[in-house]
Formats: C-alpha cells, sequence, structure tokens
C-alpha cells in the first residue's frame, strides 16, 4: 500500500524575519488571517473536511524574487505550515505529526508561492 501524498501550491506568505519588525499586534494578526484567506481561496485542498494526515513528513518549496538566507526562508514558511493546521490537514506542526523534510527548496521563478508535499508516514517514525 502507498503512502497517501497532497500537493499544495500556497501564495508567498511575507517574510516574517524582517518585514513585521515593530508590527503592532493588531496588525501582524490582520495580515496573518488575510494571509490565511489568501491560502484557503487558492488551494482548494484546504477546504472542506479533508481527511488528517495522522503523521506527516513535509517538504517546502519556495518561489521566489530572489534567493533568502536559509533561517529566513524556514521562517517564511511559518505562516504556510500554520495553513495546513488550522485547514485540518495535519493534527498539528509539531514531532512526530508534522516532519519538516528540511530546509526549504528555493527557486527563482514566477509566479511566486510555496510548494508543499504531504506524505503521511507512520505516527511514531
Amino acid at each position: 500500500m502507498s503512502a497517501r501524498t497532497l500537493h499544495l501550491r500556497l501564495p508567498l506568505p511575507p517574510n516574517l524575519a524582517n518585514h513585521l519588525k515593530g508590527m503592532h499586534w493588531a496588525t501582524w494578526h490582520r495580515k496573518r488571517k488575510a494571509y490565511y484567506l489568501r491560502a484557503l481561496v487558492t488551494e482548494r485542498a484546504l477546504r472542506g473536511r479533508p481527511q488528517p494526515f495522522r503523521a506527516a513528513r513535509v517538504e517546502i518549496d519556495l518561489y521566489l524574487p530572489q534567493r533568502m538566507d536559509r533561517d529566513n526562508a524556514m521562517a517564511r514558511c511559518k505562516w504556510a505550515i500554520d495553513c495546513l493546521v488550522r485547514a485540518g490537514l495535519v493534527v498539528d506542526d509539531r514531532e512526530p505529526y508534522c516532519v519538516l523534510a528540511g530546509l526549504p527548496g528555493q527557486f527563482v521563478v514566477e509566479p511566486h508561492g510555496v510548494a508543499i508535499t504531504l506524505t503521511e508516514t507512520a505516527p511514531d517514525a
């Protein structure tokens, strides 16, 4: 039996490492909610009541206007990963439920966005 796999394409979230410094929490919260709504509208798999992955390996690729530092690229993925939990695709974004497959790949191409591949794994793996 092959593992269940899901490919998602989400909008590119803001650069959390630099862009949001000094921003009031309410403004930050509105921007985050707007991103979640944009992701929901963009990606059909986030709508409805999907069968959640009990545990998932998560691979992320960023399609950017320019390359970023690796740690900033990882921080930029936070809202996209949070969308998976909010939509009910994964139980939680902590291990062992959601295991990141490493730092995100970075590609300088258009259209900009985040490509996420979820692969179901055994809960204790």
